[in-house]
């Protein structure tokens, strides 16, 4: 048992069981992809995993780097067609694991009032906000997608580390992710975009600027959507059938521009200078 309110004072327990799954396929890390194009094709198949585990009623709650892998052989999987995007994509090259802060989205309100839930780094910056200024934040789907584009700047700067040397910028841009701040975060998304025009980034960022920026002014989008969902009926549930359809947009927003940036991406490091 761990966390939770004292049960002295009348608080629920959260109970927590160990459960482990065997898979015949082992992952690595996303910085340990063979290229900027698998780890990027990774992520992707990790949204897409997202998706199919969303619209059965599971919401993950933990999208980061350690939950994230690229498998070291692709195995065949059915299309998901539910985006026009991914309906001839039947092979999978990437993973989302540990379900420990999962729950049934439809049933469980446990992410209300006190429990916080995800790894920091990785956090929507909605859900930031809300903690920094002592408010209740329901975590949703829209926080867990926005979560994917944290997880890509990430990986992109461990993989630039991991084979060369990051730049002053990107020095810094890596150790801001760590801190309680969203002003860090928020500046980091500007100066990507910035940096990459002036070439002043490292070879690898530049080339996903574009999907950066994109996948950036689509999360302000879903931040301000799903507060004004919320605002409709104020202290009412969410409407689930609107609160599935503007979340599902959002999934095929990303995963429809993914998509399309797919193919543009260097195969190797080599490519990149790495």
């Amino acid at each position: 048992m761990q966390g939770g309110p004292d049960p002295k004072e009348g608080g629920e327990i959260d109970v927590h069981v160990n459960q482990r799954a065997l898979s015949q396929q082992s992952g690595m890390r996303l910085d340990s992809a063979s290229g900027p194009r698998e780890l990027f094709e990774a992520l992707l198949h990790s949204m897409l995993g997202h998706w199919d585990l969303f619209k059965n009623g599971c919401l993950h709650r933990d999208v980061s780097t350690g939950n994230i892998c690229v498998l070291k052989q692709r195995v065949q999987r059915p299309a998901v067609t539910d985006f026009e995007a991914t309906m001839s994509i039947t092979e999978c090259i990437g993973v989302i694991t540990d379900g420990d802060q999962a729950i049934n989205w439809k049933l469980d309100q446990r992410e209300l009032a006190t429990h916080r839930s995800g790894t920091l780094p990785f956090t929507s910056l909605r859900l930031l906000n809300a903690w920094q200024n002592s408010r209740v934040a329901v975590h949703t789907a829209i926080d867990d997608i926005e979560s994917f584009l944290w997880v890509l700047i990430w990986a992109l700067l461990a993989s630039i580390r991991r084979r060369g040397v990051l730049l002053p910028a990107e020095q810094i841009w890596f150790h801001s992710m760590n801190a309680d701040s969203n002003l860090g975060r928020c500046g980091i998304l500007r100066r990507i975009t910035l940096s990459a025009a002036s070439k002043q980034a490292s070879r690898l960022i530049c080339h996903f600027s574009s999907i950066i920026q994109t996948w950036g002014e689509f999360s302000l989008q879903a931040a301000v959507a799903i507060a004004s969902l919320v605002a409709e009926n104020p202290g009412e549930p969410v409407s689930l059938e609107k609160y599935t359809a503007l979340c599902r947009g959002f999934y095929g927003k990303y995963i429809d521009a993914g998509v399309a940036e797919l193919s543009k991406l260097p195969e190797t490091w080599a490519e990149v200078g790495l």
